[in-house]
């Protein structure tokens, strides 16, 4: 009979077990009674228990008794010691600190007529309640009388002081970094030395990079200026220019500039009409050169590499300028200058049926790079009906 009690008693308690109370705050309780063996597991995730407690008592003669309190990560595996073996001959309580998800207990017990009831209890951290002391200031809730607060302090540290800002009082603080120290200086910014190689800079000191270098605006190292073409309405000549050199490409006569064969020094007509002819007619001066120009009047019907300007032996050909024309009314071609007959194509030019184009070269011109060879033009198609005039200056000097 005893023997069945003791049966139906420690089935009770393996039930019993299996159910969770609150202890405390928040706590997990349940309570066993086995010979040897292990409680089933409990939970604790997401329960912030952090203080664990094994609590023990018992009855009748217990000649041998171990408890402890084990902890898994699964609950179902690689359980290890919480709380390690006590002694549990006589009643006792062991505790133990740390993050858990599940827990255990395990009893190992012998003795005729004995019982032995095993307790835990788990609790989250007490949460830290500090005080405030305030000082100075009045009585009403709402301060609405007496003079205003102007420390606030914990009673332990220095006080902080409230700054008065007309009819406020805001309070004092400090900005601290990540390890807790006060930062008492603020903007600065990289800085880098003139010259540093720095793709992408930043900083205060005025720097423009280059694409590969920071530099600090120097005579050396000047801020680069675009000006866009769009910001430029008017270009105003230079005043008259007088006085006359003593080289040979120059005379003292008065003519006005513009003419393809004029190489002399002259006052320069400023009015916007003559611009453009006392450009063309400077080319020769600045390349050091002589004018040359050519056409071929007769219309082009076929593919035949064709003279434009004749070369001179020992010259080189620089083409400034040249108009293309084409009067077939339905057939369009490309037209390509040539170094000489039949030679490399220097320049491709789409020139319509009933139209034409005007191709200007610069000041320095198209070169024709073989010294000797005149400039030829050749029809891509064959039908239209082209002629074309170009102009330039020739030179021994090869630019």
């Amino acid at each position: 009979m005893r023997y069945i009690k003791n049966a139906l008693l420690l089935v009770a308690i393996i039930a019993l077990a299996s159910t969770r109370a609150f202890s405390g705050s928040i706590s997990y309780t349940f309570t066993d009674t086995l010979a040897t063996g292990s409680s089933i597991a409990q939970s604790l995730k997401g329960t912030g228990v952090l203080t664990h407690t094994l609590t023990w008592t018992g009855s009748g003669t217990r000649t041998s008794c171990t408890i402890k309190l084990e902890q898994s990560v699964t609950g179902t595996s690689g359980w290890s010691d919480l709380i390690a073996n006590q002694d549990c001959t006589t009643n006792g309580t062991a505790t133990a600190t740390a993050q858990v998800n599940y827990v255990r207990t395990t009893i190992s017990l012998s003795g005729l007529g004995n019982t032995l009831y095993s307790r835990y209890d788990g609790a989250p951290a007490a949460p830290s309640v500090g005080s405030v002391t305030v000082t100075g200031g009045a009585t009403g809730t709402n301060q609405t009388s007496g003079a205003q607060i102007t420390q606030l302090g914990d009673g332990t540290h220095a006080a902080t002081p409230f700054f008065h800002l007309g009819t406020l009082y805001a309070p004092g603080f400090a900005l601290v970094d990540a390890s807790g120290n006060q930062i008492t200086s603020f903007g600065g910014g990289t800085q880098y030395a003139s010259g540093a190689a720095q793709a992408t800079p930043t900083g205060t000191a005025m720097l423009w990079g280059d694409g590969t270098n920071v530099w600090a605006p120097s005579a050396t190292h000047p801020l680069p200026i675009s000006l866009p073409s769009a910001t430029i309405t008017t270009l105003t000549p230079p005043a008259a220019i007088t006085g006359f050199a003593t080289s040979a490409k120059q005379d003292t006569s008065n003519a006005a500039l513009g003419s393809t064969t004029d190489t002399g020094s002259k006052a320069i007509d400023t009015t916007s009409a003559t611009m453009i002819a006392l450009l063309k007619g400077l080319i020769s001066i600045v390349n050091d050169g002589t004018n040359i120009s050519g056409a071929v009047t007769s219309a082009m019907t076929g593919t035949t590499s064709t003279q434009v300007i004749a070369g001179t032996a020992s010259n080189y050909q620089y083409i400034t300028h040249c108009s293309f024309n084409n009067d077939h009314a339905s057939v369009t071609t490309y037209m390509n200058l040539q170094d000489g007959t039949g030679g490399t194509v220097l320049w491709s030019v789409n020139v319509p049926f009933a139209g034409g184009r005007e191709v200007d070269f610069g000041a320095r011109g198209l070169k024709v790079p073989t010294a000797g060879n005149g400039l030829f033009v050749v029809n891509v198609t064959t039908g239209s009906s082209t002629t074309v005039a170009c102009l330039g200056y020739k030179s021994t000097v090869s630019y």
